[in-house]
């Protein structure tokens, strides 16, 4: 009795980690797979390299194949958002005065709300 007691928690200590080898790998792959493609859109997106339709189309197809692509498209965004608020903080009050001269200007446009 002893014996096979010792055989059956032999075969599921190896299915465990079998199992656990699995889905380390499955993980690593869907690192891999978020981080790369989530770098090859944002590289193809450099209005000098010209390869605009390229990304908008490779993001489309990424977006619809991979969740993890879109964990880590809406994360970027974020922190691109909260990085443009910031940086437009000390501007705001010279808006009116910065936009008379140059509509160019990011933080003067009417879509960015700021919150004070």
């Amino acid at each position: 009795m002893f014996i096979s007691v010792n055989l059956t928690l032999g075969v599921r200590a190896s299915e465990w980690v079998n199992e656990l080898v699995f889905m380390s790998i499955n993980n690593l792959l869907m690192l891999v797979l978020g981080i790369g493609t989530l770098l090859a859109v944002t590289i193809l997106s450099i209005p000098q390299l010209g390869t605009q339709a390229i990304s908008k189309s490779l993001e489309w197809l990424f977006m619809t194949l991979l969740p993890n692509f879109c964990l880590g498209q809406s994360v970027s965004d974020l922190y691109n958002n909260f990085m443009l608020v910031n940086a437009c903080q000390p501007v705001v009050p010279l808006c009116p005065f910065l936009c008379a001269f140059n509509q160019s200007i990011v933080c003067c446009k009417g879509t960015l709300h700021l919150h004070t």
